[in-house]
């Protein structure tokens, strides 16, 4: 079954993913080229949703988005698990980084880009720091629209249309990390729908 065999990773894509890699640890970790959390954030999420879309119309291969993405996520693995020691943003990397190779290994998911479908999520990501900044509830706002649409509505639809239609109900390990992932964002959006109705805007904003 097309599920069960696995693409191993080409040269381009590992000499790929090890550029990428070192940017990350620089961008991280060099004393002088780091950068906030909110700045690799948005430098992660942003380009990843233009490399995702020209993946999507087949303009560049998948393994750019994918290598620029999973390189992302070994190093904030490794600053939220063993420095910050963040129990739900270690687990959001994990499932995120399982997700990113255990897709782009299967053959039948790279015909179908899923990863690159599965990037679309990060669309969230600049109203979500944008928020932390500012605090205001006209930006929270923006933040659970966005986070309404490309996380609560988009992947459980990219799920269906992915296992349902194209895999005519068969499934795989990917699909257990999915529901996971969709788990987590639930957690996340029940704590923001009651953000949203008993919004306290900070005292030293006001």
């Amino acid at each position: 079954m097309t599920s069960k065999t696995y693409i191993v990773f080409d040269d381009f894509e590992l000499k790929l993913f090890s550029v990428f890699l070192t940017i990350w640890l620089l961008s991280y970790y060099h004393p002088y080229l780091k950068l906030s959390p909110e700045k690799l954030s948005n430098i992660h999420s942003v380009p990843l949703c233009i490399l995702a879309f020209l993946s999507l119309q087949q303009i560049i291969p998948e393994s750019i988005p994918l290598c620029y993405s999973s390189s992302f996520f070994v190093v904030d693995i490794i600053d939220e698990g063993f420095i910050n020691r963040d129990v739900m943003w270690t687990a959001h990397g994990v499932i995120s980084l399982g997700l990113n190779l255990g897709t782009a290994m299967s053959p039948l998911h790279r015909q179908l880009r899923s990863v690159s479908k599965g990037y679309l999520v990060e669309g969230s990501t600049l109203p979500f720091n944008y928020w932390k900044r500012s605090k205001s509830y006209g930006s929270f706002v923006v933040f659970f629209a966005s986070f309404t649409v490309f996380r609560v509505m988009w992947v459980p639809y990219f799920l269906y249309e992915t296992y349902v239609k194209e895999m005519k109900g068969e499934t795989d390990f990917l699909l257990f990390l999915s529901v996971m992932f969709c788990l987590l964002n639930g957690a996340w959006y029940v704590k923001m729908c009651q953000m949203l109705v008993n919004y306290r805007v900070p005292k030293k904003m006001e």
